[in-house]
């Protein structure tokens, strides 16, 4: 749980550090595992300070089930500042709960290639008006890190802290994962089309990292 939100370009590191090395890596904020959700798991599942990936299958986004309320978008698709290489583009939503209007969402995503595509993989952040100090809503450092996934036994166990805005360490790692010939999947199957929104057919391949409701 994460009581408190962080500043807009953390959650574009947090998503970056996943797009990139979410195949043998398990990503952490404050040390509490962010688990890979379906949309509507996220939606149905979630309380204040609820942080998630969420896996999309195309630029249509859920804001509603049969079982629950709807979430209505405040304002626009906002650009976010970070240290991104150039083809890639942070994103941010925010929308509230219109059954019940103390709870709001933070949503970020990644675009590439100047939103031709977008990562199939979003940020979610939900928090309550009524939890947490009346500074919940004031911007606060995390700590983001990384740990090997069950199965990866090529690197250390313990956890690797990303320090702050560092998306040259990201692709550091990733390059030295592509030099050494891991057995990964290109990380550009996971995206879709944001102009037919249709998502890439090869993204089936990646269903078993999904958490879904049990």
């Amino acid at each position: 749980m994460l009581h408190i939100r962080t500043y807009d370009y953390k959650y574009i590191l947090i998503l970056y550090a996943y797009y990139k090395l979410g195949q043998l890596f398990n990503v952490y904020v404050n040390n509490q595992l962010i688990n890979v959700v379906l949309e509507d798991y996220s939606l149905s599942n979630f309380e204040s300070g609820t942080v998630h990936f969420v896996n999309i299958k195309s630029k249509i986004r859920k804001r509603k089930l049969s079982s629950s309320g709807y979430w209505k978008q405040n304002g626009i698709e906002n650009v976010i500042k970070a240290a991104l290489p150039e083809s890639l583009i942070g994103s941010k939503r925010t929308l509230t709960y219109q059954e019940d209007k103390k709870y709001k969402l933070w949503e970020y995503g990644l675009y590439l290639n100047n939103y031709q595509y977008g990562y199939n993989v979003l940020i979610r952040h939900y928090l309550c008006d009524t939890v947490g100090t009346p500074q919940r809503y004031v911007s606060g450092n995390i700590k983001v890190s990384i740990r090997p996934k069950e199965g990866n036994i090529s690197f250390s166990r313990s956890d690797f802290v990303i320090d702050e805005n560092d998306f040259e360490v990201i692709d550091s790692i990733y390059y030295f994962i592509c030099n050494n010939k891991f057995n990964i999947i290109d990380i550009n199957m996971n995206i879709y089309d944001n102009h037919s929104g249709i998502l890439d057919e090869n993204d089936a391949e990646n269903q078993h990292r999904l958490i879904t409701s049990k």
